[in-house]
């Protein structure tokens, strides 16, 4: 994050131009010139400064970095208003999962982050989403088993209520808001995309799943579920699958304490789709963007991008019916990252960029089916 600063720059005048030479007389010709014998790429000749006008030149602004936040190496992080969620690792070896997020709207002297006891197993959150409308932070490890949204900063305020929130009557005491269940019947496969459009919140499965949850009618959680795998306590929230807690592979981790880990299984989905890959069955879904309004679902484009035996290809999704819209080549080598306009760019829901291991950036323009 950085701020302008002063940046005195001596104005002076810069000389006039000397005048033009007269150009010399045209050859003799036997057809009159055209319009159409200039080049495409020439440029019409600037007009002719006025004797003794003056400019003047200012050299660009610079800003300095105020703040500089350490992160490893591949650790996601999401920015939506003044709100930033972003995860890393901590501990022996680096075997600890982190969650924390930043107001960047604060006094910059009392910069700090909001750092989470989430309550997850896996040794890695693979995706966050800031939702600042909501007032939530949303996170999604246990190698695609769930997904957890926890209170953003209390200076962060949601812009509407349709969500519920523990702000105002304690909650607990992980700041948890919801627990949902990405592991539908039958499903394998780890996270590959998280999304939150108004209270629809959006979940990509690496099988190619498109799993669906509606906040707007879901009570904020109150209990936790701490100790790690063990009974059923008959205490899970409505909801829930059949009640048990969650029991999953904590990997590499070096803990003593159990109560790090919190074991409800969560809200199942609402709705459960799959996207259309008859002829992708052999490529590896690694990770997806949205292309959509902030505030509406219906439209969205879903970008998910395809490597293995390879190919590595981008392919867009109608949302709404998970039919191919465009299927898009370019990148030699596997597809590292890809991301929608900004949300500033108004009317730019047709624009994404990608990025490969090869080093190249392409934005694409759906309208045009390249890069």
């Amino acid at each position: 994050q950085s701020k302008p600063v002063p940046y005195h720059v001596a104005l002076s005048p810069t000389p006039p131009p000397a005048p033009a030479a007269a150009p010399p007389p045209p050859a003799a010709t036997s057809e009159p010139a055209t319009a159409a014998d200039a080049s495409p790429l020439s440029k019409p000749a600037a007009p002719a400064a006025a004797a003794g006008a003056t400019a003047n030149q200012v050299a660009a602004a610079v800003c300095d970095v105020v703040h500089m936040q350490g992160l490893h190496l591949g650790c996601p992080m999401h920015v939506d208003g003044d709100l930033l969620t972003f995860s890393f690792q901590h501990g022996y070896k680096q075997r600890e999962p982190g969650l924390a997020a930043v107001d960047m709207n604060v006094d910059l002297s009392e910069w700090q982050d909001d750092r989470y006891s989430h309550g997850f197993y896996n040794e890695r959150i693979s995706h966050v989403y800031s939702d600042a409308s909501n007032a939530l932070i949303w996170a999604a490890s246990d190698g695609g088993a769930r997904i957890k949204a926890f209170r953003a900063p209390d200076n962060i305020e949601p812009a509407n209520g349709d969500a519920a929130c523990n702000r105002e009557d304690g909650g607990n005491d992980m700041y948890l808001q919801y627990t949902l269940n990405a592991r539908a019947k039958g499903m394998t496969g780890d996270h590959a995309g998280l999304f939150v459009l108004g209270t629809k919140v959006l979940a990509v499965n690496s099988a190619g799943a498109l799993l669906t949850w509606d906040i707007s009618n879901l009570p904020a959680q109150k209990n936790v579920l701490t100790g790690g795998p063990g009974a059923d306590d008959g205490d899970d929230d409505a909801g829930s699958d059949d009640g048990e807690r969650y029991q999953g592979d904590t990997g590499w981790r070096d803990f003593d304490d159990l109560d790090d880990l919190e074991a409800t299984r969560g809200i199942m989905p609402h709705g459960q789709y799959m996207l259309a890959r008859s002829t992708l069955k052999e490529l590896n879904l690694n990770r997806t963007c949205m292309l959509a309004d902030a505030s509406e679902a219906g439209g969205s484009t879903l970008v998910a991008a395809y490597g293995g035996s390879g190919a590595d290809i981008l392919v867009a999704y109608d949302v709404e019916t998970q039919k191919v819209k465009h299927q898009l080549l370019g990148h030699v080598f596997s597809i590292e990252s890809i991301s929608p306009a900004p949300a500033s760019w108004l009317g730019a829901q047709h624009l994404f960029a990608s990025c490969s291991r090869g080093g190249d950036v392409k934005i694409w323009d759906l309208r045009s089916r390249s890069a």
